[in-house]
């Protein structure tokens, strides 16, 4: 994808989930390495932050869709703070793109589908694992996610699995120069409706 899909001569593209989704495909496209890896950051009831990379699981007309447990950190600070950011960093191509917004939960039977789409052992280790709590035997956990994998019966979402989508209200696309002359774009939503800024570099 060229960059004037991103900064067109007519002016930037209306929809910052559009271009997300174009630069996303744009990423996969040129083999970027763990294209869907995001940084996610929440903050906790001291005002701290907290980071960890994420799968995006999915992008809709809403916005970015991951799953989590709610028991794990994020989980934590999400239900007590629901603002959150993503940060994504494609080296291949040089380019980030930050988004901010509100993170809330979305129906059970969106969490059923990503989580019957992953793997065996990644179900087993999200059903046994206490997410973020101490472990007190590594040995101990493996046996009980071999237990559940040798079980007939398909291992099903527990409750704590859940899937998250972070509505956005800003969106900065940046992309590298040679020159050093990056390219920034910056997209707010006021009363519903979307607003784009050129940034110095």
């Amino acid at each position: 994808m060229s960059e004037s899909t991103a900064w067109p001569s007519t002016g930037p593209a209306a929809d910052p989930l559009k271009l997300f989704r174009a630069w996303l495909a744009d990423a996969h496209a040129r083999q970027v390495a763990g294209p869907r890896a995001v940084v996610l950051a929440t903050t906790g009831d001291d005002g701290g932050p907290s980071q960890r990379v994420v799968i995006l699981r999915d992008v809709d007309e809403h916005g970015l869709i991951f799953t989590s447990s709610t028991t794990s950190r994020k989980g934590r600070e999400l239900a007590a703070n629901p603002r959150a950011s993503m940060n994504f960093y494609w080296r291949e191509v040089m380019r980030q793109v930050e988004v901010l917004g509100r993170v809330g939960q979305l129906p059970p039977e969106i969490a059923d589908r990503y989580f019957d789409g992953r793997s065996e052992a990644a179900r087993a280790v999200a059903i046994v694992s206490a997410q973020s709590a101490p472990l007190a035997s590594e040995e101990e956990l493996r046996s009980q996610c071999e237990e559940l994998r040798g079980r007939a019966e398909p291992l099903r979402r527990p409750d704590h699995q859940v899937a998250y989508r972070l509505v956005p209200d800003c969106f900065e696309f940046w992309q590298w120069r040679e020159d050093e002359v990056h390219r920034r774009l910056r997209y707010d939503r006021r009363a519903g409706s979307w607003s784009a800024t050129r940034l110095q570099p």
